[in-house]
């Protein structure tokens, strides 16, 4: 049985998608976004769009009852740092707290440096060269307070964030994704292996992975069940469908228009303790 999709790596991948979801011809989705172009205009957002105004376009072109379809996939597409090889060989894409505690490219390359980790009722647990790191009392005596509490925050709840940041991030449309202020800062190494590298003086560090790795965009798809919009993690399987669809018409509305920007790019996080296998990556492509 193929299983159905939402592909939004591109905008041609995004209109066959939606032709098979709506069981209508591809022309007739391209005929609604244009003929919707007014009323996208004048939204503020994509969860503004009007998907019922969408249906009856194509409804009254064909005469025939319109019915958007189940789906059980959509595509993320993702930015990270990799080494040619691992490009060539490529590991699932981990959670963070996965990618710590399994023999990882990124977790070998601390390993290097003397840094390890384990698992622990409050979390993982930091060693440096054998010795438990103790964040707490290594506070008052840096000036990367901002860094090592983004590094607790990474690792252990807290009584500001009760659930660790471990989740897979990464944007629900390809595209030039390295544009997006979100991310650029990563384009030159994992962010918190810099962040714990930077806190543990290892600099030297820093310089040599910098110079071994590159930028690459992966695509993969991703279960509805495992996708989360950033800032809303209670939406239901039908919900995340319909914001999902709007956003595809949005995003295909400010194509056509030559509109479309990173900024409109929503973020998306994958449940915390979904990793995502590696034959459900559909491509993996150098930053240019």
């Amino acid at each position: 049985m193929v299983l159905s999709i939402l592909n939004t790596s591109s905008p041609d991948a995004l209109y066959d998608s939606l032709a098979k979801i709506f069981s209508a011809p591809r022309h007739m989705i391209e005929y609604a976004v244009i003929r919707n172009t007014a009323a996208f205009q004048r939204l503020s957002s994509a969860e503004e769009v009007d998907l019922k105004s969408i249906k009856k376009t194509i409804e009254d072109k064909t005469g025939t009852e319109t019915i958007m379809g189940d789906f059980d996939y959509a595509t993320v597409t993702h930015l990270t740092t990799r080494s040619e090889s691992s490009v060539r060989n490529p590991e699932p894409i981990y959670n963070l707290h996965d990618l710590l505690l399994r023999d990882t490219e990124l977790s070998m390359k601390l390993r290097e440096s003397g840094i390890t980790f384990s698992k622990s009722k409050n979390g993982i647990d930091t060693y440096l060269n054998g010795e438990l790191v103790d964040w707490e009392t290594m506070i008052p005596r840096s000036n990367e307070e901002p860094c090592i509490r983004m590094v607790m925050r990474r690792l252990q709840p807290n009584r500001f964030f009760p659930e660790a940041d471990k989740c897979i991030n990464g944007f629900l449309f390809g595209g030039d994704i390295w544009e997006n202020s979100d991310v650029r800062h990563i384009v030159v190494m994992p962010e918190f292996a810099e962040n714990i590298l930077r806190v543990l003086s290892k600099h030297k560090a820093i310089n040599d992975w910098r110079a071994t790795v590159k930028p690459y965009v992966i695509t993969f798809q991703v279960p509805i069940s495992g996708i989360v919009f950033d800032g809303s993690n209670k939406l239901n399987r039908r919900q995340t469908q319909l914001r999902l669809v709007r956003h595809a018409f949005y995003y295909l509305s400010k194509i056509r228009q030559d509109e479309w920007d990173q900024w409109y790019n929503p973020i998306i996080r994958l449940d915390d303790e979904l990793s995502v296998d590696a034959n459900q990556v559909l491509s993996i492509t150098p930053v240019i």
